[in-house]
């Protein structure tokens, strides 16, 4: 199942559907071109992001979801190895997600989404209180390709970050530097070609903002998720990298879900400004 995003551009594309798995041609070689684009100096328009909020509800459930993931994480800690197959590997590929699903059919007593024990009986949560999803008829890729899924890849690369990259960072010098950019496309034209493809669309304008934004965009991975000073981070990348979006008028994004992208795709920039294949250790 595809992850529910919420995303509203110009008033006409909205992400938020659900689709069976696309077919992977093992002969597919070559992805999807990324193209970069963005000013270096954008203009800060205000009103593009009026009310920059999709409903409430969704806003309410990413974050949910996303602190269960992050809880997860922290109980289950991952090794350098597992994160590099899962944050490394391109997304939404079999052997990438079935890696990560595994992960979490083996820690399944550290995830709140899917065990009952940590609602019921000494937790203090009280009996009446269920999971949201039992995990036992679910198989490595269901649990990988799910939303939930979504958010605890998510919550890996924070991780990841946190524990082996503390100091991320990128600037505008490092987002236009030619031989930068030709390293950052070549590697993730191959890399993304199994996403969705509403998911890269989404990682494009990404992308492309984080080239135009870089200091907003570290600036808000090294605020507190889900706070209100990384959503404010976020809608002045929103308004200064409209041209990341051309010809819309309006944008409205979920902040945790926006968020995710920003730090999926500041993450793949500083590891292209450092020439490198990963920021987390081989061992």
């Amino acid at each position: 199942m595809m992850p529910r995003l919420h995303v509203f551009i110009a008033g006409l594309v909205v992400i938020a559907c659900s689709q069976g798995a696309p077919a992977q041609d093992s002969k597919a070689s070559q992805g999807p071109d990324i193209i970069v684009k963005g000013e270096k100096e954008a203009k800060d328009i205000a009103k593009f992001t009026r009310n920059p909020r999709v409903p409430g509800g969704y806003q309410i459930e990413s974050h949910n979801e996303l602190s269960e993931s992050e809880i997860f994480l922290t109980c289950a800690r991952p090794s350098a190895a597992l994160l590099r197959q899962v944050i490394e590997g391109p997304p939404n590929a079999a052997d990438t997600i079935t890696r990560q699903g595994e992960f979490v059919e083996q820690h399944l007593n550290c995830h709140q989404h899917y065990n009952a024990s940590a609602f019921t009986g000494s937790s203090g949560f009280g009996p009446s209180l269920m999971p949201k999803e039992f995990a036992t008829d679910k198989d490595a890729q269901s649990l990988g390709r799910s939303y939930q899924g979504f958010f605890d890849r998510a919550a890996m690369l924070d991780y990841a970050i946190k524990t082996y990259a503390p100091d991320i960072g990128l600037t505008k010098a490092e987002t236009h530097d030619d031989a930068v950019i030709e390293r950052f496309n070549n590697t993730e034209r191959a890399r993304n070609r199994y996403r969705w493809p509403e998911d890269l669309r989404y990682f494009k304008v990404a992308i492309c903002m984080v080239q135009a934004e870089p200091d907003l965009a570290t600036q808000m991975i090294h605020t507190p998720t889900g706070s209100n000073q990384s959503a404010k981070l976020g809608f002045n990348m929103l308004s200064r990298a409209r041209e990341c979006v051309p010809g819309a008028n309006r944008i409205q994004v979920d902040p945790v879900q926006f968020r995710v992208y920003v730090t999926d795709a500041l993450y793949r920039w500083v590891e292209a400004a450092r020439d490198v294949e990963s920021l987390i250790p081989a061992s």
